[in-house]
């Protein structure tokens, strides 16, 4: 059965210093510790014909996702100017995606030309996957109406043979249009649906819908009898920014997670009333381009800015990030992939223009000087990559193979 947000999703609400006074407020507090990160270089290192990447054609592959139960890859491809696509590749016993996927639909309401996905997430017990999507169909100022009929969340059920939609909703004016990438983040109790891209006003906000057992978004108390639990319940979140944004959402506990923000990694703590977000500033201040991965094992996350060689290792207690990370300058790489962690392989995985990059950690986390990489020709710009634990593989999307290489 189709369900249908009719309101507003359950959400979660933090407000934060506006643009100017928090650009006063780093001057003032990091400024004299600008130089005191502990810089390591990796080496340039000749090209390895390195097993295990795989190549999926994709040419506007804007995000990408893989279930290593489930065998499923998750492409989004957005080219411009044009309506978006959500294909589904089942992979063989080798690891590799079908020929023929499956493409999943991106309801839109009328008047609605382009959509794409900017999101995904899988649930982590049940066989369903939620989406994010956006159009660039920014609405004039004033002019809700767009607003109110966009529905940003799709859940789709991948128990039978054909992915079935079955929650549509998220839409009002406290979702932003008009945005390229999202996080979109089960917690472990799948509790929580952290979201991004909301507003409030002039505030940009990140926030979370409650989930039940189903994994649907909760109903509202006072309007379960009148909607009939199609409406999602809100809570207050957020808001962390001059912009929309909300990358990498990092559950660490029930209660905290860690996201990238405008301005660089951010810990939202739910219960903490008196210092709700705590921020780490780093340069250049940019939306959507703070990417980060969370170690299951160990207190220890990474943070690179998309379009600098630099990967960030934070360490942190319970989530709150603590002294000065460790910056590693990567020689002859332009990062512009969101890092990607294989604790199995204990190796972080990015990728720039034409490489993909294999860093082995030591066993605190560490990234060691001596890396792996493979030279792909023909990856897309600007690249997303997906691994896959259990055949120790990654996924890059490449263009379209002329006829002479078919």
């Amino acid at each position: 059965m189709m369900h249908s947000s009719t309101g507003r999703c359950g959400l979660a609400s933090l407000r934060l210093l506006s643009f100017p006074v928090a650009i006063c407020c780093f001057a003032v507090v990091f400024a004299p510790v600008a130089d005191a990160f502990k810089e390591i270089r990796i080496p340039a290192a000749a090209d390895d014909k390195l097993g295990g990447i795989i190549p999926v054609v994709a040419p506007h592959a804007k995000v990408m996702l893989f279930h290593d139960d489930l065998g499923f890859l998750l492409v989004g491809e957005r080219e411009p100017k044009k309506d978006g696509t959500l294909a589904l590749y089942r992979v063989d016993g080798r690891g590799w995606p079908s020929a023929d996927p499956v493409l999943l639909p991106l309801p839109k309401p009328p008047g609605v030309s382009i959509s794409y996905a900017v999101g995904l997430a899988f649930h982590p017990k049940l066989r369903q996957l939620y989406v994010w999507q956006d159009t660039d169909m920014v609405p004039p100022p004033g002019d809700e109406a767009l607003y109110k009929a966009f529905e940003h969340l799709l859940i789709y059920d991948l128990s039978k043979p054909g992915p079935e939609l079955i929650y549509r909703g998220c839409q009002g004016p406290q979702y932003q249009i008009g945005t390229y990438l999202a996080g979109l983040t089960i917690d472990s109790k799948c509790a929580r649906l952290y979201l991004p891209n909301m507003r409030d006003k002039d505030a940009a906000m990140i926030g979370y819908v409650a989930l039940d057992d189903k994994g649907l978004p909760l109903p509202e108390a006072k309007d379960k009898d009148k909607d009939k639990g199609d409406r999602a319940r809100v809570e207050n979140v957020a808001a962390v920014s001059g912009w929309p944004s909300g990358t990498s959402f990092c559950p660490i506990s029930d209660d905290v997670v860690l996201f990238g923000g405008s301005y660089g990694p951010i810990t939202w703590d739910l219960k903490d009333r008196r210092n709700r977000i705590s921020s780490f500033y780093l340069y250049p201040y940019a939306n959507y381009r703070f990417h980060m991965t969370v170690h299951p094992t160990m207190p220890v996350f990474f943070c690179l800015v998309s379009g600098q060689q630099y990967i960030y290792r934070f360490q942190h207690a319970h989530g709150y990030m603590t002294l000065m990370p460790h910056r590693y300058l990567i020689d002859d790489l332009i990062i512009t992939s969101q890092p990607v962690l294989m604790p199995l392989q204990n190796q972080l995985v990015v990728a720039g223009t034409n490489k993909v990059l294999f860093l082995k950690l030591d066993a605190k986390g560490n990234i060691l000087e001596k890396r792996g990489q493979s030279a792909i020709e023909t990856i897309t710009e600007p690249p997303v990559i997906a691994c896959s634990e259990r055949w120790n593989s990654v996924f890059v999307p490449v263009p379209k193979r002329d006829k002479e290489k078919k």
